[in-house]
This record gives C-alpha cells, sequence and structure tokens, in this order.
C-alpha cells in the first residue's frame, strides 16, 4: 500500500488489520528550514526531559 496523505503536517505510511484491530505507522513531518539556533535549544531541552 502506498503512502496515504491525511493532511499536510504526516500520513500513514502503513495500516495492518489483525482481529478488527487496525495499526499504522505514521510519519509527521517537520519544515526544519523554518529552524533556527532558539528552536533546536528548545527541543534539546524537550528530548533531555
Amino acid at each position: 500500500m502506498g503512502k496515504i496523505v491525511e493532511d499536510q503536517h504526516y500520513y500513514n505510511n502503513r495500516y495492518h488489520v489483525t482481529n478488527d484491530i487496525v495499526e499504522f505507522e505514521r510519519v509527521y513531518m517537520v519544515d526544519e528550514n523554518k529552524f533556527n539556533h532558539s528552536t533546536y535549544e528548545t527541543l534539546g531541552k524537550v528530548y533531555e526531559k
């Protein structure tokens, strides 16, 4: 199954249905071109927590 675009911020890469339970792999996208030094510092703090 190909990529299914849900909106501009993520897409579901893979679906798998077992016993009426849907599992999916979701990929979130970010526009790193809009990041600056402050953005990366904030992300670092979040990851440390």
